[in-house]
């Protein structure tokens, strides 16, 4: 799972005895030169304040439109607010506009080449856009910037894990964890590597306490169950395929797997009604690709099913 920064509050630094909303005292007294007068710096101070703070409950409560609206505003009367092009970035990234997104956390950088956030955030977009070199550039900058984000490693463990680079993901994956024990999405993922490196006993582990952290982890539970069926654990791989399912009835990859141990157990017509939901829900999706694969297995159950039954009326 590919993890982003959230927004970011107004920053406030004491300036001529008044409330500037500014992230240093350099910018404050930039923007002091202007405008023509103290009245007309305080009243557009004011103006920018209240577009900032109404953007940022906005976009709390999900209003994106009304968020972007906002910090738009705030960046044409600072044009060099560097905060609100990266919220106004996350707010486009969230309502689905993801050239938008990045524009806005490269407009960022520009401004701010230091603001490590901004990277994770571009990276993250890259990443889930496919774009996976830009993306590793991007959390590799901001782990460069900032050694403590485990946001960051954790994201660039997602890089590495999709160019099969595992031992690099485990390592990200291991500071993710040391920086943030707590954090279930951390654990997840390095049971997920552990399990495409062969080590089945430390996935299972991962994945356990990721649940404890979690308990309605349902793609821990898939995972799990993945990891307990490879080591011939078949009642606990149900077990977890049907809690995943309990938790999430919408998690497809607990259909499908449920759907082999299901066809193994010699339950055809079990495996059938499980593949039909996960087609449904791959279909619903758009996964084109999943939804292919799993009609293809479908028709060669249905294939053997028929062959069987001849055989039988023989």
């Amino acid at each position: 799972m590919n993890l982003k920064f959230g927004f970011v509050a107004l920053p406030t630094v004491a300036f001529l005895g008044l409330t500037a909303v500014f992230s240093n005292p350099a910018q404050a007294a930039s923007a002091v030169t202007t405008y023509a007068s103290p009245l007309s710096v305080h009243t557009e101070r004011l103006t920018m304040e209240g577009h900032y703070n109404r953007g940022f409950e906005r976009a709390q409560g999900g209003d994106y439109a009304g968020a972007i609206e906002d910090f738009s505003q705030v960046v044409t009367i600072i044009p060099r607010f560097h905060e609100a092009y990266f919220n106004r970035g996350l707010a486009k990234d969230l309502s689905g506009d993801k050239a938008g997104a990045i524009a806005d956390y490269s407009k960022t950088v520009e401004i701010n080449p230091k603001y490590a956030r901004a990277y994770v955030n571009r990276g993250a977009v890259y990443l889930d856009s496919g774009r996976l070199r830009e993306a590793l550039a991007d959390f590799d900058s901001g782990i460069k910037l900032d050694r403590s984000s485990a946001l960051a490693f954790n994201n660039r463990g997602n890089v590495n894990m999709a160019l099969n680079r595992f031992s690099e993901a485990l390592a990200d994956y291991n500071q993710a964890v040391a920086l943030s024990p707590k954090d279930a999405t951390a654990r997840f993922n390095r049971g997920n590597a552990y399990l495409a490196m062969g080590w089945r006993s430390q996935a299972i582990k991962d994945f356990t306490t990721a649940v404890s952290l979690n308990p309605g982890y349902a793609k821990a539970y898939t995972n799990r169950g993945l990891a307990l069926h490879l080591n011939g654990d078949v009642a606990g791989a149900m077990a977890d395929w049907n809690r995943a399912l309990a938790y999430n009835p919408n998690e497809a990859y607990a259909y499908t797997n449920r759907a082999k141990l299901q066809q193994e157990m010699g339950n055809t017509v079990a495996a059938l009604q499980d593949m039909q939901q996960a087609a449904n829900i791959f279909q619903q999706r758009g996964s084109q690709r999943q939804y292919a694969q799993v009609m293809r297995n479908m028709q060669s159950i249905q294939a053997s099913l028929q062959v069987n039954t001849q055989a039988l009326d023989v």
